[in-house]
């Protein structure tokens, strides 16, 4: 199949429809295996195949013919497991889970652009097992799902009523070349019908054959669409909709020419028709069908308006240093144009809000791949886990949600892996034999905290200090805070393969973690309770295209701090702070805050004119971490933020830049950053 032969629009919903049926399936047998004994389990195996069958034609569509074939196999055991003639047990269950996996990496390489994968033959052996004897039956007694089922009297006649003359000339010329005729019924209220569109219907008889005719037949309280169809040979064993097929009948086509006595009646294999007299109905008329309340949009077009949204941004911060170097200038028009400039920007904002809700999306697409996950490796390490999921519904840009999926992966494997203890050594410790993981969301006015915690071993800082004094990244014999702790395990190269099991082995994959956090504009923390078990936080924003910031002053230059990365701002009185060996410091709430000069660390021009008193960034809750000093505070700005992607331009304090109303350009500082490098350079640690 070639992929230059299928439209991207169709491709883009094609994904978005297979993510939510796998998404569907997933959580499904999740919960059956989970809850064997649940009740009712009648609507979630009814689902179930709704998802199975409508991937199967979703694939069959696509191309994906490997796809369809092991959707199809699915389908089977739950077709028969739906008729009650096989129980789900743990071993189908498995199979059904195993054949989803494999279905889910079809979908994904075709995804990427890679050649279909077509090593399915284990998965469909094993359903075909499951379903074989049913199958069997069916074909004895002739009751086969697929075979031709009544289509009544009203369709025929609708059908009849709405042939225009030139689609009953093509109807003629196919009787002629020996096609066979078949009259086709789609009826999208059946319960294997859920989930499938008209216009699949359509695209897929297209492909098969020639479409001759399609109408809609429209009932009381329900719409069903007809269609006439031609081709060599009729496909209804294939048929991916189990649709109503029935053979095009002497009556139709002698209604047909009796509507029209210039065409020349044919049967359903071509020749003539002998003569009927038939009196066609009229088909009913058609009734307003009320439109969706949704509709998908693509991420591009959201993304395109938003970077209008962000000149508009800029063009507004322009007017204000327009207003405001009119200052002692014709006050009258600075009085209206300051009231206009309000007006604006209230009105940009509510804009940038309403553009903000579109993009949106539930932190359930990011969470609910984790169950899978997390069973597989449980299964791998002979441990029992259960997962529990708490703001799953939260919602942040759609954007981020994708980008969370790689940290996510690494610390619920850690945690399964390193963390939680096998059932024997959880027993001995007192604890339940079944561990238990914690995934959850939870909002923080401009941010989302998102927390993955575990009940299982810890990090033992002891262990963690023996190994980074080996490799010469501490000098120190103190204990070590979580900070610390986190420091060092998001370092590469301190969990090596010899001492995978370091701090329950944190350090695998923790420095793709803490870079994957900070690249969203996010902070990365920990709470440790060794023997008790560890969270791990991501603070990240609610969106990384305009974000709220605090404009401010360092050296002789200008610099964008997020106002997420910020809790506190304070003045400071420069004789307030403490000089040591060990550095600066300001006492505040009862401690000794170090004290990092960003002039200094940014190695920024000096300021021309030293002020009586600086301002002093506090960062890291109630219990902040430093105090970033800076030479003055301009206000708060909202900025569009752009990417340094240039190597030559890219710096690592900086997640980016801004322009500002007056044209300059500023870089956007990375506090996270900042504050891991400037404790880098005090004696506690060499890192």
């Amino acid at each position: 199949m070639q992929l230059s032969e299928l439209a991207e629009a169709f491709l883009d919903d094609f994904f978005i429809e297979a993510d939510e049926h796998l998404q569907t399936i997933t959580r499904h047998l999740l919960f059956l295996e989970q809850n064997p004994d649940a009740a009712p389990q009648e609507a979630i195996i009814q689902e179930l195949f709704r998802s199975y069958h409508t991937l199967k034609g979703l694939c069959g569509m696509a191309g994906l013919s490997a796809a369809a074939k092991l959707s199809h196999a699915l389908e089977s055991v739950l077709r028969r497991v739906q008729r009650g003639e096989m129980a789900l047990t743990p071993e189908a269950l498995d199979a059904l889970v195993r054949g989803t996996e494999k279905l889910a990496a079809i979908i994904a390489t075709f995804r990427e652009r890679k050649e279909e994968a077509t090593d399915i033959e284990a998965e469909v052996s094993e359903l075909e097992k499951l379903a074989a004897a049913k199958e069997s039956s069916d074909l004895e007694t002739g009751s086969r799902k697929l075979s031709p089922r009544p289509i009544d009297e009203e369709t025929l006649a609708a059908m009849q009523a709405a042939l225009s003359q030139e689609e009953r000339e093509r109807l003629q010329r196919d009787g002629q070349n020996q096609r066979t005729i078949y009259l086709v019924q789609f009826d999208p209220h059946r319960q294997d019908a859920q989930g499938v569109t008209v216009d699949q219907v359509r695209a897929w008889l297209e492909q098969e054959g020639d479409l001759i005719k399609a109408t809609p037949i429209v009932g009381e309280n329900s719409v069903r669409f007809a269609f006439l169809w031609a081709g060599k040979a009729p496909p209804n064993a294939g048929d991916p909709f189990h649709l109503d097929w029935r053979p095009a009948s002497e009556t139709l086509f002698q209604s047909v020419s009796a509507a029209d006595p210039t065409t020349a009646p044919v049967s359903s294999n071509g020749g003539p028709a002998p003569p009927q007299k038939t009196q066609a109905k009229t088909a009913a008329p058609r009734q307003p069908v009320a439109g969706a309340g949704t509709m998908r949009v693509d991420i591009s077009r959201l993304d395109e308006i938003m970077r209008h949204v962000g000149d508009l941004v800029v063009s507004r911060s322009r007017l204000r240093e327009t207003i405001q170097a009119l200052d002692g200038q014709q006050p009258e028009l600075r009085r209206q144009l300051l009231d206009l400039d309000r007006d604006v920007e209230r009105q940009l904002r509510r804009l940038r809000e309403a553009v903000m809700r579109a993009r949106m999306a539930p932190l359930a697409d990011a969470f609910s791949r984790m169950p899978l996950v997390i069973r597989d490796l449980a299964r791998a390490q002979g441990k029992e886990v259960r997962l529990e999921i708490e703001g799953e519904r939260a919602e942040i840009d759609k954007a981020l949600v994708d980008r969370l999926f790689e940290p996510l992966q690494h610390l619920v494997r850690n945690a399964v892996i390193h963390g939680i203890e096998p059932p024997e050594e959880r027993e001995a410790l007192g604890k339940p034999r079944q561990g238990r993981i914690l995934l959850a969301a939870r909002p923080e006015g401009n941010r989302m905290a998102i927390v993955v915690a575990d009940d299982g071993r810890g990090i033992d800082p002891e262990r963690v200090a023996e190994r980074a004094a080996e490799l010469g990244r501490l000098s120190t014999n103190e204990p070590l805070s979580d900070a610390e702790i986190l420091e060092i395990i998001c370092r590469p190269g301190v969990s090596t393969k010899k001492n995978a099991d370091l701090g329950a082995g944190r350090g695998v994959g923790m420095d793709v973690v803490r870079d994957a956090v900070r690249r969203m504009g996010g902070v990365l923390n920990m709470r440790n309770t060794p023997g008790k078990g560890v969270a791990f936080i991501m603070h990240v924003p609610l969106t990384l295209a305009i974000i709220d910031a605090l404009l401010v002053q360092i050296g002789d230059e200008r610099y964008a701090v997020p106002q997420t990365s910020i809790e506190h701002v304070i003045e400071v009185d420069p004789a307030r702070i403490v000089k040591s060996a060990m550095g600066e410091f300001l006492p505040y709430g009862g401690n000794a805050l170090p004290v990092l000069r960003l002039d200094r660390i940014l190695d920024a021009p000096p300021a021309r004119s030293r002020r009586a008193r600086v301002h002093a960034l506090l960062s890291g809750g109630e219990d902040p971490e430093a105090a970033l000093l800076v030479d003055g505070i301009l206000g708060m700005r909202e900025i569009v933020v752009r990417t340094l992607d240039d190597p030559l331009l890219r710096r690592t304090c900086a997640t980016g830049a801004a322009e500002l109303g007056d044209g300059s350009v500023v870089l956007i500082l990375d506090i996270p950053h900042l504050l891991r490098g400037g404790n880098q350079k005090r004696d506690r640690t060499t890192l």
